[in-house]
């Protein structure tokens, strides 16, 4: 099937499984740029504050060099960092290499455990207004829901859902899905394993042929289903009312699962393919500015629907052949 990176045409390519942003407060701070990450600002932070940004994303084998580096960095004398609830740490996971139905597999994956593994990022996350869950902003999974109907992520993109705990509109920016929950910590080392939390949760939707699956897991037994979703880092993330939390959060987001029909998705991806393959398509860069992808989508669905109706009318019947005037 298509993978992401073809459907999102004018999305640079990139190799890298983990993108890392740490945002920090403090009054001394290292501003310093290095081989593997820039300091930049951030306008929703207060006082002498910066924004550590990984390069380029690096292998998940990379991710504990890269955090290694940045510790010893905030190690010196030199430096102080100080707790803020305003500071927090962005992970983007390059999906670039799954299908669009892989995609939205790991969507709901996490969003199966956001509650949950919120709590886990910090009490002062929840309902926190840079990384809100799905239950405090409800026109996520109706949004949501209408991407997985219309077999695109386009529904959300732009800054309506920037600031959710899963921003989707990373994926039309950048191929990633990005993760906002985490805090900023004390303990640098947390970062890895929240890496670590997340890559398994990617893994673990790769088993699933289709969202409805995930809920149908969890329908089964909620507790053999954390399980097998979370394996060593269960223990680590375990809260009170932990099951309920999980099924609540199933049956929030099942009004998003039930939008997709197989059949449905899998003609539209592989009409999809064919538009892209065509050499008018292919060797034609997307424009810029504003709209283009609007645009895109526009075109994609005349050529689909110009397709669709031709083959109805070849189904027919022809009058003349049966000697009707």
């Amino acid at each position: 099937m298509i993978k992401m990176l073809k459907i999102l045409r004018g999305v640079r390519e990139q190799t890298g499984e983990v993108g890392i942003e740490v945002e920090v407060e403090g009054p001394r701070l290292d501003m310093n740029d290095d081989k593997y990450w820039t300091v930049t600002g951030d306008g929703s932070l207060r006082g002498n504050s910066a924004e550590y940004v990984l390069r380029d994303p690096v292998p998940r084998d990379e991710v504990k060099e890269v955090i290694d580096l940045l510790m010893r960095r905030h190690a010196s004398d030199l430096y102080l960092v100080e707790p803020s609830e305003r500071c927090g740490v962005h992970i983007h996971v390059n999906c670039q290499e799954l299908t669009l139905r892989q995609t939205f597999n790991f969507a709901v994956l996490y969003l199966a455990f956001e509650d949950v593994l919120m709590r886990w990022c910090g009490e002062d996350r929840e309902g926190n207004l840079f990384c809100l869950r799905t239950g405090d902003a409800s026109h996520f999974i109706p949004t949501f829901a209408r991407c997985i109907k219309e077999h695109t992520v386009h529904w959300m993109s732009g800054d309506q859902f920037r600031y959710a705990s899963i921003n989707l509109g990373a994926l039309e920016k950048y191929g990633s899905m990005e993760f906002r929950g985490m805090r900023t910590p004390e303990d640098l080392n947390v970062i890895k394993t929240w890496v670590d939390i997340l890559l398994r949760l990617k893994d673990k939707s790769l088993q699933y042929e289709k969202p409805q699956q995930i809920v149908e897991a969890v329908s089964i037994g909620p507790g053999q289903f954390i399980t097998d979703a979370l394996g060593p880092y269960e223990e680590l993330v375990e809260c009170r009312d932990m099951h309920q939390m999980v099924v609540q959060c199933i049956r929030r987001i099942q009004p998003a699962v039930y939008a997709f029909d197989e059949h449905s998705h899998d003609n539209y991806m592989r009409k999809m393919e064919k538009v892209l393959d065509d050499p008018r398509v292919r060797e034609r860069p997307p424009k810029r500015g504003n709209g283009y992808r609007e645009q895109r989508e526009a075109a994609l669905r005349q050529v689909i629907a110009g397709q669709q109706h031709r083959a109805q009318r070849m189904q027919e019947p022809n009058p003349f052949a049966r000697g009707e005037e």
